[in-house]
């Protein structure tokens, strides 16, 4: 009786979880963007940045949650935006921070529902290094990100700035030295190990999709084949797209990840998670999860156009260890719950596979019919 409470509130709790990371992700409400060109023989640094007026209504407490500002409340507000701006921005050569000689709003308040503010920096002639600091709302509960394009003369570099990673170094005299370029391509992997990471933990589909995975698998040498053939499939496809040699439509591609957590978790409870061949499905979806994985790269995060083949590495090498995480975690619950309570495991494979349904078919629908 006691089980019969406890198996429910567990898939509750699952549906809880999955509606957490949903308000966790969704605090940002528009993309935000910083735009910097450094001219290294005057020194002069310019930036663009541009923010949801939504969100900074919220984050400077304008406004609540969800509201709007009024055009009214923006103008009063122009100042205090504009000083939180320039108190959480930098630019600095060496250990000193560069002059900051203007800064304004362009077109404010913005019709576009964004706030747009140029800053323009006096920085020492011909720098061998400038460090770019941008905080904006970083500490905002579930964290901000900045999608980030810096142009030093002639060479465009993408990045991300956000709370791991609120600065970005640059080499504008790096040239062919090999110690300047082993340092930027260091930076370039620790940067996408931990985006790679992150997209995993705040990626709910694709933490379902493994632990439905771990609900069919009943050896742990079977768990092996199971995850290599996964980390196979989904490593191909990334690549190719990451690397723009062949993609597929987000539109396509996304409605199927759900499916596949749905096919996974329903031959859970049909087969009561004693099923042949689960390497096969592994492999299959994983070069479809592949494609959803270098969404991020092509979009969010950017592959640096000079540094393509480390940030790819990086990337995937931060997703295999968030995938980890998670088989070390949940693995043994599963594997001691198979040999050891067996009907306590087909309670418990019957309902938390139940929710990973539910899950999966609100968001084949939403990917459908609303994306």
């Amino acid at each position: 009786m006691r089980a019969n409470l406890w198996l429910p509130a567990l898939s509750v709790f699952l549906v809880f979880f999955l509606g957490f990371g949903a308000l966790a992700s969704a605090h940002q409400t528009d993309r935000a963007e910083q735009i910097t060109e450094i001219r290294t023989g005057s020194g002069e640094v310019e930036q663009l940045f541009s923010i949801s007026v939504e969100d900074l209504g919220h984050h400077l407490e304008l406004t609540a949650t969800g509201e709007f500002p009024s055009p009214e409340l923006l103008a009063r507000s122009e100042s205090t935006i504009a000083s939180y701006i320039d108190e959480h921005t930098d630019v600095q050569v060496g250990e000193e921070s560069c002059l900051l000689v203007e800064a304004e709003f362009i077109a404010f308040p913005a019709v576009d529902g964004r706030v747009h503010y140029h800053q323009q920096w006096q920085c020492p002639p011909n720098p061998t290094e400038v460090k770019l600091e941008n905080r904006i709302m970083l500490d905002t509960h579930g964290g901000y990100r900045h999608m980030g394009r810096v142009q030093i003369d002639d060479a465009i570099y993408p990045t991300v700035f956000d709370r791991s990673y609120p600065t970005y170094t640059v080499y504008p005299d790096t040239g062919p030295d090999i110690g300047d370029e082993a340092q930027q391509v260091e930076s370039v992997s620790s940067r996408y190990i931990w985006n790679g990471l992150l997209h995993i933990f705040f990626g709910l589909d694709h933490v379902l999709f493994i632990l439905a995975l771990l609900f069919a698998v009943r050896k742990f040498w079977s768990l092996v084949v199971v995850v290599t053939a996964f980390t196979v499939g989904h490593s191909v496809t990334l690549a190719l797209s990451a690397l723009d040699v062949w993609t597929i439509s987000e539109r396509i591609i996304e409605p199927v990840i759900a499916l596949s957590i749905l096919c996974v978790a329903a031959k859970n409870i049909t087969s009561a998670a004693k099923w042949n061949h689960v390497w096969t499905l592994a492999l299959g979806f994983g070069l479809v999860h592949g494609f959803g994985f270098s969404y991020i790269l092509r979009g969010d995060l950017m592959v640096p156009m000079d540094q393509a083949i480390p940030a790819l590495v990086a990337f995937n090498i931060g997703v295999e260890l968030g995938h980890l995480a998670i088989v070390v975690v949940a693995f043994p619950v599963v594997y001691w719950l198979r040999n050891h309570r067996e009907s306590l495991f087909l309670s418990v494979n019957r309902w938390v596979n139940a929710a990973i349904v539910l899950a999966a078919v609100y968001w084949m629908i939403t990917r459908l019919f609303f994306w």
